[in-house]
């Protein structure tokens, strides 16, 4: 399971890296067009900019909330704060109940997937299913 989780905190950390690199060839390329234009001299190049900012804002909160970021990167969860039967994320502070998943305090604010676990003989069993 370990490899597992490895692979997807890996593969959030590209995706979030993607993105970044996606928004700073934006701007490159918008920046080149607008200047190529002849149509903002000077300082009037910056407005058109600050819009193409705000789009852009507006992408990556419909991508947060469409669950297409993973922000948490290569951090792992086993190594935050265990406090009674919650867990404290290592990276941004959030707060999450062990057992159920639930998110419990901000910035979390999606809860965790949870599989049901069953032990048999001193075996784990965990149902991805």
């Amino acid at each position: 399971m370990a490899d597992g989780l490895s692979v997807s905190f890996k593969a959030g950390a590209v995706t979030g890296m993607l993105v970044a690199g996606f928004a700073l060839l934006s701007i490159a390329v918008f920046y080149f067009v607008l200047h190529n234009s002849g149509s903002f001299p000077g300082r009037e190049i910056v407005a058109p900019l600050v819009s193409l900012g705000f789009g852009a804002s507006l992408i990556s909160i419909f991508a947060r909330l469409g669950g297409g970021i993973f922000t948490k990167g290569a951090v792992h969860l086993e190594e935050g704060l265990v406090m009674d039967s919650e867990i404290e994320c290592p990276m941004h502070q959030g707060i999450f109940d062990i057992k159920s998943g639930k998110a419990v305090s901000p910035p979390a604010c999606d809860d965790l997937k949870t599989y049901p676990v069953k032990v048999e003989n001193e075996e784990v069993y965990i149902n991805i299913n």
